[in-house]
């Protein structure tokens, strides 16, 4: 960045959003390998993952979207720059939340307010939470004053005014404040934003980064797109992932968003010298149920914690599909990728949508009011939104397809969710948690809060188990950036992956070391 530009409040409050977007892509891809929607490299916990790997996330936050934040306040009063700032709290705070949700206890008061030291003190977690809370209420009062007016707008610009966009940013702040309340096991506050009444409830309010077609120098396409549609497919779908969505309701041939998730180049059986494994038998700590090697009907991805050497497969791996990567929905054409099919990566990235708030409050009906009736209707929207936005998401594509997600699918599909409800002998928990682990594609960074939060998915619903039957400890937090701990003397790196972050008191440490 230019000297002239490092104080010039667009460029700052554009490089805030776009900071802001790019952690919680990096959230989204930890979270996800650890919960199984993303393949896990590697033989072990301990040698996917080294202090290194978690630099990234770390300077993008400290060294680029908390400097710009700092660097913006500094004029805001001054020139009367309301609409920045507000945009700058709510981001800092969803940050803020994404690193004590990663990490723990992190570098706050000291790192962000201005101090001289190379070394700042490390902030308890909990207090880096009740932080962020204060600066929604702060981005929200900025929001609701009549005189803010809002810069260049990456995430609600599509709307018709500013006024419809404030008020969307003080949904969004609402919805953050109910994720940190839901992780706290808050039930109070939450009953609060539910009698205010004012969260992403609607599909149209939905809190999303849009992507465009445009790729080269500028790479504006969704990444997921990018690094599969350009050349030829770059990375493994997840086994695990996709087994779930083919197997979990034995009542259907297929969860009826798999096709929209995932797009299968070829659906040709595997020849040995591409897939090894399919000569031999799984490992003896794999259940019957469990995936191994290769999925049924041509998808192609890799099981979880496998470090083989890479075949010439990229013309044969299953990649991302039209939901939400912008890329092809999947209706049985077997060709290679292409970077002009689909929607060209015009697609976007989840943040915050209507049915992700609908599962949270199903689990807080369930869980901390004890109103099962709440917390079914709740589920049953949820649900329904999710295959309702992947089903509009793609209709241009799938439209007249006898794959098509049509009103019909969503209500079979919703009775079935429905019928476990109401007949099933496992713990509802598990029903809300494992739909919405099922909606959430691809934000693993969600994912990653569930499973510890709840406990579910699990081994019980055929999580896969790692190669080996003896991977290690999971991670009940990450490891501290490598170049956090060395530049900083206050920061100690963790003796244990099985170091929990504040909120997650439930379950044994160990529960997802398989």
């Amino acid at each position: 960045m230019e000297t002239a530009e490092i104080f010039n409040p667009d460029v700052l409050n554009d490089s805030i959003q776009l900071n802001a977007r790019d952690i919680n892509i990096a959230a989204s891809r930890f979270g996800g390998e650890l919960t199984r929607m993303y393949y896990m490299e590697g033989d072990t916990y301990g040698s996917a993952y080294s202090a290194e790997s978690f630099n990234s996330i770390y300077e993008l936050a400290y060294a680029r979207l908390f400097s710009d934040i700092r660097n913006l306040r500094m004029n805001a009063e001054l020139q009367n720059l309301d609409g920045h700032e507000a945009i700058a709290n709510i981001l800092q705070a969803y940050v803020l939340k994404i690193l004590v949700d990663l990490f723990n206890d992190m570098p706050y008061e000291e790192a962000l307010g201005g101090s001289e030291t190379f070394s700042p003190a490390l902030d308890p977690a909990d207090t880096i939470y009740e932080n962020a809370i204060t600066l929604l209420n702060q981005g929200i009062t900025l929001m609701g004053r009549e005189t803010t007016q809002l810069p260049t707008d990456l995430f609600f610009g599509h709307l018709n005014n500013q006024e419809q966009q404030k008020e969307a940013w003080i949904r969004t702040a609402n919805t953050i404040k109910l994720k940190l309340y839901l992780n706290t096991g808050n039930a109070s506050a939450i009953s609060d934003l539910l009698n205010d009444g004012n969260l992403i409830l609607n599909p149209e309010e939905n809190f999303v980064f849009s992507y465009s077609e445009t790729g080269g120098a500028v790479e504006s396409r969704h990444p997921l797109f990018a690094v599969n549609y350009e050349s030829f497919a770059n990375m493994y779908m997840s086994n695990s992932f996709m087994n779930m969505l083919q197997n979990d309701k034995e009542e259907l041939d297929r969860d009826p968003r798999l096709r929209y998730y995932f797009y299968r180049q070829s659906l040709i059986e595997p020849d040995p010298s591409f897939k090894p494994c399919i000569t031999t038998q799984p490992p003896a700590h794999f259940s019957t149920s469990d995936p191994y090697c290769h999925l049924e009907n041509g998808y192609w991805g890799r099981d979880h914690l496998m470090a083989r050497g890479v075949p010439p497969d990229n013309n044969l791996r299953t990649v991302p599909g039209v939901y939400p990567a912008g890329g092809l929905f999947d209706d049985g054409q077997e060709e290679e990728v292409d970077r002009s099919m689909g929607y060209r990566g015009a697609g976007f990235q989840p943040f915050l949508i209507s049915g992700f708030t609908h599962f949270m409050l199903a689990e807080y009906e369930l869980t901390l009011q004890n109103n099962d009736s709440e917390a079914r209707n709740h589920l049953d929207t949820a649900v329904r939104h999710s295959l309702e936005l992947v089903s509009n998401f793609g209709e241009d594509q799938a439209s007249g397809s006898p794959n098509e997600i049509t009103q019909e699918v969503i209500d079979e599909y919703v009775s079935i969710v429905m019928d476990r409800w109401d007949n099933t002998e496992q713990d509802r928990l598990r029903n809300i948690a494992k739909e919405y682990y099922l909606a959430l594609w691809p934000n693993g960074y969600e994912a990653y809060n569930l499973i510890r939060r709840t406990g579910y998915p699990n081994r019980e619903d055929n999580l896969q188990p790692a190669r080996t039957s003896s991977p290690g400890d999971w991670y009940r937090s990450l490891l501290y950036p490598q170049t956090m701990v060395t530049r900083n003397a206050n920061a100690q790196q963790k003796t244990s992956r099985l170091t929990r972050v504040f909120w997650d008191t439930r379950g044994e440490d160990d529960e997802f070391n398989f």
